[in-house]
């Protein structure tokens, strides 16, 4: 939340990476529409989330996914 205004963030795709390490991928949106990209890395250790950096933009981290084995989309159930 913003100057008493709140934001959305949209989860697109979800990424398994080498190393305990999964990205998700997505946006911010104001009232629907995107108004920046989004995305974080988080890495997993004995179930618990050990690192989780975030951007404000996915170029940086589709760089760093890139490649990646396996690619996982969100349940349509999910809200």
């Amino acid at each position: 939340m913003a100057g008493g205004r709140w934001y959305e963030v949209v989860v697109n795709d979800v990424r398994l990476l080498p190393s305990n390490r999964f990205a998700i991928l997505g946006e911010i949106r104001d009232r629907g529409e995107p108004i920046n990209p989004w995305g974080v890395l988080v890495r997993v250790r004995n179930g618990l989330i050990i690192e989780s950096p975030s951007h404000l933009s996915e170029k940086a981290l589709l760089e760093r996914t890139s490649g990646c084995s396996e690619d996982h989309r969100p349940h349509a159930d999910v809200p």
